[in-house]
């Protein structure tokens, strides 16, 4: 596989509105890959291709080998997707809230809870784990998104507007890598329209702006 996400003249329109137009992009397995532009761009609209979560106009989308618009239901067992509204369970604890989606993902026992160990140590989420979710910070909300997206281990993970609340990010830098492994087999696709937060976090990047785009530049690269 050469590459794990791939955009041939890509277009998703809305009527007389077009938000994606003619987007070709390439993302090898590892890589980070930024999609960066403001608002209206077309940035979600060409996450939610990628994921299957609609149906292009034109053009088609290969994620893991998968013709999307063909395989949607195959091609979500592959990947991860975190949306940029927090979409969990507010009256669940963030402990619950991971045995739920392990359950839904069939992930059960021992398996189950040295995942949950792991990833609770990775985003140093293991002093809340008995808190409820809706009681959590913004950017504790996206950790415990972030856990649960990665529960199945993805191939890709998409991020729509990933980012952190300055109070949540820790101060202690000595484990900034752990669970590391648990993203670096997967491709991972950024979204935001902050270029120079995008920037520290992406090895590859293009910039969108009404709704069109040409992938394949290196890091800061836009059209």
């Amino acid at each position: 596989m050469n590459h794990i996400v791939i955009a041939e003249n890509l277009t998703r329109k809305f009527g007389d509105v077009t938000a994606v137009n003619n987007l070709n992009l390439q993302i090898a397995p590892g890589e980070i890959f930024a999609l960066v532009g403001p608002d209206g761009a077309g940035k979600t609209t060409t996450m939610r291709l990628l994921c299957g979560l609609m149906d292009p106009t034109e053009g088609k989308c290969i994620v893991t080998d998968l013709d999307v618009s063909k395989n949607p239901d195959e091609v979500k067992d592959h990947i991860g997707y975190m949306a940029q509204r927090f979409g969990l369970y507010g009256d669940l604890t963030v402990q619950e809230n991971l045995d739920f989606y392990a359950d839904l993902f069939g992930i059960l026992g021992a398996e189950r809870d040295e995942l949950s160990a792991r990833l609770m140590k990775m985003t140093r989420m293991e002093p809340f784990r008995d808190r409820q979710a809706a009681k959590l910070s913004g950017g504790m909300k996206q950790k415990l998104a972030l856990m649960c997206t990665l529960l199945h281990k993805p191939k890709v993970l998409f991020l729509d507007e990933p980012q952190l609340d300055d109070e949540d990010t820790g101060d202690d830098q000595d484990d900034g890598h752990d669970g590391q492994a648990e993203v670096d087999a997967a491709g991972r696709v950024l979204q935001g329209a902050e270029r120079e937060r995008a920037d520290e976090s992406a090895e590859v990047g293009d910039g969108v702006d009404g709704g069109h785009a040409d992938g394949g530049g290196g890091a800061g690269h836009e059209q």
